[in-house]
């Protein structure tokens, strides 16, 4: 239908008039820069000679003035219906450069860069547009090094068309994202004398600027930043320069020049990098609360979290850092590139990843952000997707000029075909890194690879070269005794306690001497020579009281001293274990064995004591469990049943390890039993079975409890089900089978009994249960 009365004045002459008129009549209008009539007209030829609708010049024309009026939809359709049209090569090239201009002003630039391809490879006679736009658009996805060449093929067919000026910018763009500053500095030399009012001006001296700072160049930026039109912007860029100058009043007077949400913004940015943090935290949390939707909030929220980052509050970093990306300001990339980082230091690689996908999805030019896809490649490798980490890595590698991106992408390739048990592989990748802050650790960790794969000789050499660069003392150390075990597999030394001992005499100072001597002592130890070893032990004792190896040192002493038969004074030893480690692993580790040596003794009340220092001591809640389930087992073996029914009822409220929940369970079975409470047993059975299965401790127990209830053939399936699930030969199995022998003797089913009992007979391995089966045999006789 008509819209107007100008269109109603068209159709009165539709009748009139031929479809061609009309066409001229629209070109005409089109010609003036009035859309509309010229869109009326192309509507009023159509509706005279459809058959217009399969001309590529008047679909062309269409499109050009539904794009004029708004309409990108309609436009971008008529497009495509032309380009299906379309049949020789111009046709083809001039519709493609029209649906790539059309996706590139949208912000589709992949679609844009794939329509200028095809533009390019079809158009008879390209123009020149057509390279600015296809430089664009690679440039706005971060692909700067093909940017650059079509750029430099751009300048180079320039005839006055473009400003030679806006291409160098163009030119220094793509170098400064590549990492070539030096480049883009010289490139943007001039860049002061562009033209004033010009686009490319103010981002030629933002770049020569930015570029000469990030090489320490200060007096050539502010250079620069002071030429800049834009007053705001060069404000920002000289009080940042003042900031890593460490002038930060000079930088909260620039701020101050600025509206008063700025000053406010960089005076807090000031307090942060000048190291006052709870100053800053304190000016940024009181801007939020007066501008929660301030045009510094996104900004503000990055800063705080970026506060409690280097607090090392990750989770209130985190938590701020998605307050501001839900504002969905243009700050986002740099919020999502603050998360991701953030995430990645709380080593939570699967949340780093899924920000650096979306930085990298919904903003490609981040793509050159080279740092961001080395931590992203990181996040794969430490998640083990082995596999997509190398391919990142070396994607990366193939586009990086920085150096020190190159240094650290060699290194984690070299740790990926160390993971992979490649070597030699690894150790090449080792080899290549440079000078700089991994070269150290490269050339140990190529000395490792090398050593591993057998090439001594060239490990030792590696090792040394380490040496030569390595400050620390606990490296240089671990680098010494490195090139000692390499020594050792080129035969140097007959044995690995005289290489260990001559590493100890040669440097006596040494940090690492107590876990050496204590090396030394666990050789003896695997030799099973406990005299020396506890010759060993005492001098570690004797020489390093304090040391951190010394509560293993006595651990050890223990354990050999049971061995020789000492066992007073192995009790004693590990009495001492509690006063040089009171939280640890060897803690842990040796009082369980106390506790246990004392049982074997029938000392089962000096064992409660220690289980129950450890229930009250242990920080881990499944520790704690563990210990109150084993005073449960001994109050239970004493016959003092009410206690253990006790003990299993707090486990099973406060426990959550599976682990520990399946023993509680078949402690209180027996516990039960005891006691004469079938139906109580039952209940545990019961949640047993509803929590982890019908498991073969489960089908034991379960048989015990219809033994106890006088349902004998069902225990006799039970046992024999049990038996079957459980491994040949364990311990478990046998009184499974011991338990169905006995179900089948109640049962009168001598001859099944006793083949039950010669089978165990057979796989049996503990003497108790020997004992048992030969009792058991007897009576059947």
């Amino acid at each position: 239908m008509p819209r107007s009365l100008f269109e109603c004045s068209l159709f009165l002459l539709a009748s009139f008039v031929w479809g061609s008129d009309f066409i001229r009549a629209g070109d005409a209008y089109a010609l003036s820069a009035r859309a509309a009539g010229a869109n009326a007209c192309y509507n009023v030829a159509m509706l005279e000679d459809p058959r217009l609708s399969l001309r590529m010049d008047f679909l062309l024309r269409k499109s050009r003035v539904g794009r004029e009026l708004g309409d990108e939809e309609l436009a971008q359709a008529i497009l495509l219906r032309a380009q299906n049209l379309a049949v020789s090569g111009s046709e083809i090239g001039r519709t493609s450069f029209l649906l790539g201009l059309n996706a590139f002003f949208v912000g589709e630039y992949a679609s844009a860069q794939s329509f200028f391809s095809k533009a390019l490879l079809y158009h008879p006679d390209p123009p020149l547009e057509l390279l600015y736009y296809l430089g664009w658009s690679l440039y706005k996805r971060g692909n700067y090094d093909a940017s650059r060449n079509v750029f430099l093929n751009l300048a180079d067919l320039n005839q006055g068309q473009f400003s030679s000026e806006e291409l160098n910018t163009l030119l220094a763009a793509t170098d400064f994202n590549t990492a070539s500053l030096e480049v883009a500095k010289t490139r943007l030399r001039d860049a002061a004398i562009y033209p004033k009012g010009t686009w490319y001006r103010e981002e030629a001296l933002y770049l020569a600027g930015y570029s000469a700072f990030r090489i320490d160049s200060i007096n050539q930026a502010r250079r620069f930043f002071s030429d800049l039109e834009d007053s705001t912007r060069r404000i920002y860029s000289l009080a940042c320069l003042e900031l890593a100058d460490g002038h930060f009043e000079e930088a909260t007077s620039l701020y101050s020049r600025l509206d008063s949400e700025a000053a406010r913004y960089g005076q807090a940015v000031s307090l942060y990098l000048a190291g006052r943090l709870s100053a800053a935290k304190g000016l940024g949390k009181d801007y939020l609360e007066g501008n929660p939707q301030g045009a510094f909030a996104a900004q503000t929220y990055l800063l705080l979290g970026t506060i409690e980052r280097d607090r090392v509050l990750f989770r209130q970093a985190v938590s701020l850092i998605e307050r501001g990306l839900e504002l969905d300001y243009d700050y986002r990339p740099a919020l999502l590139r603050a998360l991701a980082e953030t995430q990645f230091a709380r080593k939570r690689y699967r949340d780093a990843l899924k920000a650096f996908s979306e930085l990298f999805t919904s903003y490609p030019e981040h793509l050159g952000d080279e740092t961001a896809r080395l931590l992203a490649a990181r996040s794969l490798f430490y998640l083990g997707e082995t596999d997509s980490a190398e391919a990142s890595l070396r994607a990366l590698l193939d586009v990086t000029r920085d150096e020190v991106i190159a240094n650290e992408t060699h290194y984690y390739l070299g740790e990926v075909a160390a993971r992979r048990g490649d070597y030699l592989a690894a150790a090449e990748e080792f080899a290549s890194v440079k000078q700089g802050s991994l070269y150290a650790r490269a050339l140990r960790r190529k000395g490792e690879m090398l050593a591993k794969s057998g090439e001594h000789t060239q490990a030792v050499e590696a090792f040394r070269a380490a040496l030569g660069v390595t400050t620390s003392r606990d490296e240089r150390e671990g680098i010494l005794l490195a090139i000692e075990e390499s020594r050792l597999a080129l035969g140097v030394y007959p044995d690995r306690i005289t290489m260990l001992k001559s590493l100890i005499e040669r440097y006596p100072d040494a940090a690492h001497n107590p876990e050496l001597q204590l090396q030394v002592a666990l050789e003896h130890v695997e030799e099973g020579n406990c005299i020396a070893a506890l010759h060993e032990i005492n001098k570690l004792l004797a020489r390093y009281p304090n040391s951190q190896a010394a509560p293993e040192a006595l651990e050890y002493k223990a354990r050999c001293q049971r061995r020789l038969g000492k066992i007073d004074e192995a009790i004693a030893t590990y009495r001492e274990i509690p006063k040089l480690a009171p939280s640890s692993a060897v803690l842990l580790r040796s009082q369980v064995e106390l506790a246990q040596l004392l049982l074997s003794l029938g000392r089962d009340a000096e064992a409660l004591a220690v289980y129950r220092e450890l229930s009250t001591t242990s920080r881990s809640a499944a520790d704690r469990a563990t210990f109150t389930l084993a005073m449960a087992e001994i109050y239970y073996s004493q016959g003092n049943y009410q206690t253990a029914v006790d003990l299993i009822r707090t486990v099973i409220n406060e426990s959550s390890s599976a682990s520990v929940l399946k023993r509680a369970f078949l402690l209180g079975i027996d516990v039960e039993l005891a006691r004469g409470e079938i139906t109580t047993a039952g209940s545990y059975a019961k949640r047993y079975r509803n929590r982890f299965g019908e498991t073969a401790d489960y089908l034991s127990h379960r048989a015990l409890i219809d033994l106890a209830s006088g349902r004998i053939q069902d225990a006799l399936s039970g046992y024999r089900k049990a038996a079957s699930l459980y491994p040949q030969r364990s311990e478990s199995r046998i009184d499974a089978l011991i338990g169905a022998a006995e179900a089948a003797r109640l049962l009168g089913r001598t001859g099944e009994a006793r083949g039950l009992l010669e089978q165990a007979a057979l796989e049996v391995q503990i003497d108790r249960q020997r004992i048992e089966i030969t009792r058991r045999l007897q009576a059947l006789e």
